[in-house]
């Protein structure tokens, strides 16, 4: 769905991820254009999100890097049906997960807030180290319906942040 801010795809039982020994579910993914994540002070042209919700409604979002360099064809489905105009949505079929994220996966954790209003707190934020990768045509066809749509960099407030190698 292009939901006017961003090109989100909603989940129903696509299984999910166990962090800090709780149990999270995926229930949707987004993208940003610029990335908001900044490592060592640089960006990428494109972050995904990949939101989870556990069974108390805490949430984990799981971000990846997204690089210029190849085609990218797990997500070239999703790419080639992104509605041009907002609130329309297109059925997608099968995504396999397992093919988007990067294979190693190294991340940074920290406790943060939601990029977008009303940028609630307690958030895990799950960032992985390794960027995936997509081509410049598919960067020009998501900014194309999203522009720029991502929240500047926030300080860290005495955040702490751990990494994992």
């Amino acid at each position: 769905v292009n939901n006017g801010h961003t090109v989100q795809v909603d989940f129903k039982n696509a299984g999910g991820i166990r962090f800090g020994g709780k149990e999270y579910e995926l229930v949707q993914l987004h993208f940003h254009t610029p990335s908001e994540t900044r490592i060592d002070g640089k960006g990428t042209p494109l972050e995904m999100h990949m939101v989870h919700k556990d069974a108390n409604g805490n949430l984990l979002v799981l971000a990846v890097l997204i690089k210029k360099g190849k085609a990218h064809a797990v997500l070239e489905n999703i790419f080639a049906h992104i509605p041009d105009k907002i609130n329309v949505s297109h059925d997608l079929d099968v995504i396999d997960l397992s093919r988007i994220l990067p294979t190693h996966v190294g991340y940074y954790a920290f406790s943060g807030s939601l990029t977008t209003p009303p940028c609630s707190e307690n958030v895990q934020w799950v960032v992985l180290k390794s960027p995936i990768e997509v081509s410049q045509k598919q960067i020009d066809s998501i900014h194309a319906v999203m522009k720029d749509n991502a929240r500047g960099s926030q300080p860290l407030n005495k955040r702490s942040i751990i990494s994992a190698p």
